[in-house]
């Protein structure tokens, strides 16, 4: 749901004033088909387990050990989100001479609720422990089915209460922009821009951080803890500076260039996070006793919470209370030339510097780490708890590029671009991986918390060469349409786009080894020339070694290249005017034109891993079609 009311109110032909206030709502929810209508619990007799929300309702997730599951998810079985934003927008223009300035504000009050059910009707497994012929070493699908007959699982989990998030937070932004046209020939932009990112507060308090000093968790009310538990960050001030020039005596010549600070605040599902974990929801997960000899029922599958309480899961998640909003220092400059009247090339250098941005580290890791011989001891910090993650602004990146284009613009039937990018993206952080994925084995997370510039390198998403090409062509007979044999035999377009890229950067996991670190050594450079490449041998093997034991392993993160891309779709289009206004389309598309094999990247790892630098599957992991594809379409336009 949403709905915009503006108003633009002309004071006089100088001085305008836009004013617009918006309010948008988002809804999804995930449920049985049976919510409110069958209560499976109560119908099977299973008791404990609460079932008065029939939102919740769904068969119980049942496990045989030999046959396929039955049941309801049991991720996220029940699932509410709401998102919506109320925002009051007001934006003054005022031309004075040579100046046009703009200033404005924003305001943005936002909601974010989140009800999540993992497993409110249980979920079973029966492996045949049971009946299995004592001492029990192995089971088979004969014994799990006998087990499900006498309701005797070997594991059930349930989780009785759901996690219930409800976000706010408000934002504000204001801002001031002058356009100067300095002379005929040259402008330049001037402006400032201030934001405040106010963080997202649960406002029933069901959240929690962690004081590391402690190693206890902290809520909401307590001396010294403030709602939302950060501290607010008022100095995001973002300058912006730009210039477009023509040179006098050097026609169809133009120069651009800018510099610029934009900040980012942090994704709302960060602070989600704080309120979905202990105390604020209520889970159990029963394992079958083992008595030496042969297991125990310790539960039946009719009460399957008979003599136990709730699991406590001591994987906590804090935030820093001086965390701040990441921000890109982004600067660019640019010289474009038209080439002929119809053909425009344009060569830019482009970068940037990335700084604060976030991180989600694990600081429950040994000291020191890894462990060290002879006796290995794991030493935590926290031997208490599991993971301990903590949202901070640790991350930094940087990015450069080079960039060339040619464009022909449309005439006589034909247009054209292309276009090439030289690029390379450095990051001790690879916050965000969508819409990449890599290869089995690739540890794109820091080896340690300690020295995160031990992980500088090549970010992920990033591929070093990038060409596309693209064009449009209307062939050039019987383009009339207006003559019997122009409607049948005329109206052929074709059009087409190529893209090539290199791979992404890849670093390789250590395999099958203890109290290491996460990733591989290196002997030497494990990337082949690019002839020596083939499916079964992407990269030298025999360089790659898992690090002794006590050692972080020495490989750089990103220095593998992986396989990259060679795609070329083509259309082959028809046109058959009807008349002046309607007409019929016909498209034949052909999706990877050349059928060109789009390799996923190599399985990574050291010589010990037997499937290391082969690759064993194509489709880019389904972010490019792998084989080609033809599709044809019709339609008719009025």
């Amino acid at each position: 749901m949403q709905a915009v009311v503006g108003d633009t109110h002309v004071f006089s032909p100088n001085i305008v004033n836009e004013l617009n206030v918006g309010f948008v709502r988002f809804r999804r929810d995930r449920n049985s088909q049976d919510a409110y209508t069958r209560n499976w619990l109560k119908d099977l007799g299973i008791q404990g387990i609460p079932s008065e929300n029939g939102l919740t309702w769904g068969a119980p997730f049942v496990s045989i050990t030999g046959y396929t599951s039955i049941g309801y998810s049991t991720s996220n079985s029940y699932f509410h989100w709401v998102s919506q934003s109320a925002q009051v927008i007001d934006n003054l223009t005022i031309i004075r001479g040579k100046h046009t300035l703009k200033m404005g504000a924003t305001f943005n009050a936002k909601r974010n609720s989140s009800t999540q059910w993992l497993t409110p009707n249980g979920n079973y497994t029966f492996t045949g422990v049971y009946t299995a012929p004592p001492p029990v070493q192995t089971t088979n699908q004969y014994q799990a089915f006998a087990d499900l007959l006498l309701g005797v699982p070997a594991n059930y989990s349930a989780q009785t209460t759901p996690y219930l998030v409800r976000l706010r937070n408000r934002l504000f932004f204001t801002y001031f922009q002058d356009d100067w046209r300095v002379t005929p020939t040259l402008t330049i932009n001037l402006g400032l821009r201030w934001e405040y990112f106010g963080k997202p507060i649960d406002r029933y308090g069901r959240s929690a951080s962690l004081d590391l000093s402690t190693g206890k968790q902290i809520f909401y009310g307590q001396p010294g803890v403030r709602d939302g538990f950060v501290n607010p960050d008022l100095n995001n001030f973002g300058p912006r500076i730009g210039f477009a020039w023509r040179p006098l005596g050097l026609k169809g010549t133009s120069i651009r260039g800018a510099y610029g600070i934009f900040y980012s605040p942090e994704v709302a599902n960060s602070f989600v996070n704080l309120g979905f974990q202990d105390p604020f929801v209520t889970q159990y997960n029963r394992l079958y006793r083992d008595s030496g000899i042969n297991p125990i029922p310790g539960f039946t599958a009719s009460d399957p919470l008979a003599n136990s309480s709730a699991q406590v899961v001591n994987n906590w998640r804090g935030v820093d209370t001086n965390f701040r909003d990441g921000y890109v220092g982004s600067w660019n400059f640019s010289i474009q030339q038209q080439l002929f009247r119809d053909t425009v090339a344009e060569v830019a250098y482009r970068g940037s510097k990335s700084t604060r941005l976030s991180s989600f580290l694990n600081y429950n890791e040994t000291i020191p780490f890894p462990a060290q011989p002879p006796n290995f001891a794991q030493n935590f910090p926290y031997p208490a708890l599991g993971t301990v993650n903590m949202l901070e602004s640790r991350g930094a990146g940087n990015y450069n590029a080079l960039q060339a284009r040619v464009e022909k613009r449309y005439s006589r039937g034909l247009t054209l671009l292309g276009s090439y990018v030289w690029s390379k993206a450095l990051t001790d952080i690879d916050q965000s991986t969508v819409g990449v994925v890599g290869g089995s084995g690739n540890a794109t997370v820091p080896q340690t918390i300690r020295n995160l510039k031990l992980n500088k390198g090549g970010a992920i998403f990033d591929r070093p060469h990038r060409l596309v090409i693209s064009g449009v062509y209307d062939l050039p007979f019987l383009r009339d349409y207006h003559t019997l044999l122009g409607k049948v035999a005329g109206g052929w377009q074709i059009s087409g786009s190529a893209n090539f890229g290199s791979g992404y950067y890849l670093t390789p996991a250590s395999f099958g080894a203890q109290n290491v670190g996460s990733r591989a050594s290196y002997l030497g450079n494990p990337n082949l020339p690019s002839d020596q490449r083939t499916i079964d041998r992407w990269y030298d093997v025999s360089k790659v070694v898992n690090p002794a034991p006590g050692f972080l392993g020495n490989a750089g993160k990103g220095t593998i290249l992986g396989t990259g891309m060679k795609r070329v779709d083509m259309v082959l289009n028809k046109s058959f005017h009807v008349d002046e206004v309607r007409r019929f389309e016909l498209r034949a598309e052909f999706f990877n034109a050349f059928n060109t094999p789009q390799f996923d990247d190599p399985i990574l790892g050291p010589v010990t891993n037997p499937q290391a630098g082969k690759i064993t599957s194509a489709s880019d992991f389904g972010n490019t079609q792998s084989e080609r594809v033809i599709q044809l379409g019709l339609k008719f336009l009025f």
